[in-house]
């Protein structure tokens, strides 16, 4: 099974009520943008935090904790920065890092001035970035939790399901499983991996069947199925497909 790290949400860079080009431009085109801006304006907070947003998405971790550090310095109580940086250390492996700041972001959340819509997403990915790094440090109870407040706050969203159906598969809860990853699914039918990792359970259950149509779906997804499980739902099924 595998989990589902979730892409950033927009919402998470809107300022002043208005979205950025974040989706119209390169991201390297942003990245000079907010380069140049700090040089010529001075250091601010949202312009450490814009180029650190844009670290995050490209995966350069090391690249945006510092810029990340230099916006709450610059404002301490800007709970989006905790939120990205949590992400980050997340992805890092600095699991307590992540949970402090994650923790943070969720106590700076209800003094959000930004409409309900906004503060909900805030919360959801304060949460889900939390249960992600229980996840890391095996506290599976707590990562339900947070993957369940996620669920709360942003009942639109699939990847906490996805992530918490793979705790219930873990715990051998196969009926909250499939109902976890269907529900997953139906928020978002491209997401492969949600019919990969329901695939597995099937199997565990014995219902080949079944795995197998989710394993079709998954790769016509373009989903790498891993071959070992092929290998072993063949034996179990005696199908080829």
């Amino acid at each position: 099974m595998e989990i589902s790290t979730c892409t950033l949400n927009v919402s998470n860079f809107i300022i002043n009520g208005e979205l950025p080009v974040l989706n119209k431009n390169p991201i390297d085109e942003i990245i000079s943008f907010y380069t140049k801006t700090i040089k010529q304006s001075g250091p601010d907070a949202l312009s450490y935090y814009g180029r650190g947003f844009c670290y995050v998405r490209k995966g350069q971790y090391d690249k945006a904790i510092p810029d990340l550090n230099k916006s709450i310095e610059l404002d301490p109580k800007f709970d989006r920065v905790y939120c990205i940086r949590g992400r980050a250390y997340e992805a890092k492996g600095q699991y307590d890092k992540a949970i402090s700041d994650c923790t943070r972001a969720i106590e700076l959340c209800p003094n959000l001035v930004e409409d309900g819509s906004y503060r909900k997403i805030a919360l959801a990915e304060a949460y889900f970035y939390r249960g992600l790094a229980y996840i890391g440090k095996d506290q599976y109870d707590k990562a339900i939790l947070n993957f369940t407040k996620a669920i709360e706050e942003d009942p639109k969203a699939a990847e906490p399901y996805n992530n918490r159906g793979n705790i219930y598969h873990k715990k051998a809860q196969y009926g909250k499983a499939i109902s976890d990853y269907t529900k997953a699914i139906e928020l978002n039918p491209k997401l492969a991996l949600a019919f990969n990792n329901r695939a597995l359970v099937y199997f565990h259950k014995e219902q080949y069947g079944k795995a197998w149509d989710d394993v079709r779906r998954a790769l016509n997804l373009g989903y790498k199925v891993d071959q070992g499980f092929l290998k072993s739902l063949r034996n179990a099924s005696g199908r080829q497909e």
